[in-house]
C-alpha cells in the first residue's frame, strides 16, 4: 500500500491575479456597472489591462454575466470616456456591499483599444 504525499494532494489555491494575462494598470476611478436590465449601479474600476479589468461592484454579480462598464481614463494628457462591454469571470466577496470582479472584455474597437494600451504603458 503507498501513501501519498499531502503536498501533492492539496488542490492549488484559486489566485485570480494569477489567471491575468498582460499588463495590468492599477487605477482607482468611478464606473459605472451597466447590468443586462439596464440598471446601472455605482462601482469603481481598480485595475485596466488590454484583456479585461479589476472592478469593485455593490453587488454579487454571477460568473459568465455580461455587463457593460462606462469610466473615464487618463492617457498621454487626455481624459476620455469608455464604454465596453465584459463577461464576469470571478466575484468574490470582500466586505459589506462589496464584491471584487474580475472582467474579461468581449470585444472593443480599435480607437478604445489604442487609448487602454497607452493608459497600460
Amino acid at each position: 500500500m503507498s501513501t501519498l504525499n499531502q503536498s501533492t494532494a492539496r488542490e492549488p489555491i484559486f489566485d485570480p491575479a494569477e489567471r491575468r494575462g498582460g499588463k495590468r494598470k492599477v487605477l482607482l476611478t468611478h464606473a459605472d456597472i451597466e447590468l443586462s436590465d439596464s440598471e446601472i449601479l455605482s462601482g469603481h474600476a481598480v485595475d485596466i489591462s488590454m484583456g479585461g479589468a479589476g472592478l469593485i461592484s455593490p453587488v454579487n454579480l454571477k460568473i459568465g454575466q455580461e455587463i457593460a462598464i462606462g469610466m473615464s481614463l487618463m492617457a498621454c494628457g487626455m481624459n476620455q470616456r469608455i464604454s465596453l462591454s465584459g463577461r464576469v469571470a470571478y466575484c468574490v466577496k470582500v466586505g459589506i456591499d462589496r464584491f471584487r470582479v474580475g472582467l474579461q472584455w468581449i470585444h472593443m474597437d480599435i480607437p478604445t483599444e489604442s487609448f487602454i494600451k497607452a493608459v497600460c504603458t
